[in-house]
């Protein structure tokens, strides 16, 4: 993720999300590769997120994040995102979409890439 500039997820609580349940944790962790060695909390800048009021069919989330707050001299440069349901008693289910920001690709190298000279 450190390649752009920033990043967000957009999260949404299905339709047939079961009002008996909550959604318990909402939130970005940052990893050092794919498999998640030495996950660790990245406190995202969250809109319209009460992370335990979640539990109406529906209700979306937008946490947004810099590639800056990444701790990238530490190696970290995976994210993912963390949701869960403890007390699931129902069908639960949650969407999520990541929307990258701005990649930081140099020009001179996009020539190489498309052919174009």
């Amino acid at each position: 993720m450190s390649l752009y500039d920033s990043f967000l997820f957009f999260v949404s609580v299905g339709p047939l999300w079961n009002g008996a349940d909550q959604l318990d944790a909402l939130s970005i962790v940052q990893a050092s590769d794919a498999t998640g060695t030495g996950a660790k909390a990245l406190a995202p800048n969250a809109k319209n997120l009460d992370q335990t009021a979640a539990n109406t069919a529906g209700e979306s989330f937008i946490l947004e994040c810099k590639a800056a707050d990444l701790d990238t001299e530490g190696g970290f440069h995976w994210v993912r995102l963390e949701c869960t349901e403890a007390g699931n008693t129902g069908v639960d289910e949650v969407s999520v979409t990541l929307v990258k920001i701005n990649g930081r690709f140099q020009y001179d190298d996009m020539s190489a890439v498309t052919d174009n000279v």
